[in-house]
């Protein structure tokens, strides 16, 4: 009966042991929104830009109605926290046709940086698509933070089975 009350404990032991150091090792994921601007900003390349204040925010918009990638209409745009968020955005540049698209898949701190994971979707040969040029992009809101933001990317294909 001894042993046996050893062997529980000891397994009770491990298994909270095991539950630290595992929770220790999972990097925090960050939580975010994703915003739909009212507007399509039309650049030839890839692009990215983090925003961080009202300031950073006003002059981009300053700056991107100036190159005539689209008309700002002010009553339509976010009202955004600066203080609380910062503003990521990113593109994919020029598309021949429609069924492109951009989204996050999970933003993760670390310790040192923060971690975002991007899906970039194109559409399959059994998709039926516009043959409008598109310009895919997608903006979220994450919290503050001065950590340096780092990106990756998938290439992803949407068979358009069903």
């Amino acid at each position: 009966m001894r042993c046996l009350l050893r062997k529980i404990c000891f397994i009770t032991a491990l298994m909270t042991i095991s539950t630290v150091t595992v929770a220790q090792e999972v990097p925090n994921i960050f939580s975010h929104t994703v915003l739909k601007p009212p507007f399509s900003f039309k650049s030839e390349e890839p692009w990215s830009q983090i925003i961080r204040t009202q300031k950073e925010w006003e002059m981009s918009l300053e700056l991107l109605e100036e190159s005539e990638a689209f008309t700002v209409i002010p009553a339509l745009l976010p009202q955004i926290d600066f203080e609380t968020f910062q503003l990521v955005a990113g593109g994919i540049g020029f598309r021949p046709s429609g069924g492109y698209r951009v989204s996050v898949s999970e933003v993760i701190e670390l310790d040192d940086v923060i971690h975002i994971e991007v899906f970039v979707v194109s559409p399959g040969k059994n998709c039926i698509v516009t043959t409008q040029v598109t310009y895919p992009f997608t903006a979220i809101l994450i919290r503050k933070t001065n950590k340096p933001i780092q990106f990756s990317s998938s290439q992803l294909t949407d068979e358009c089975l069903l």
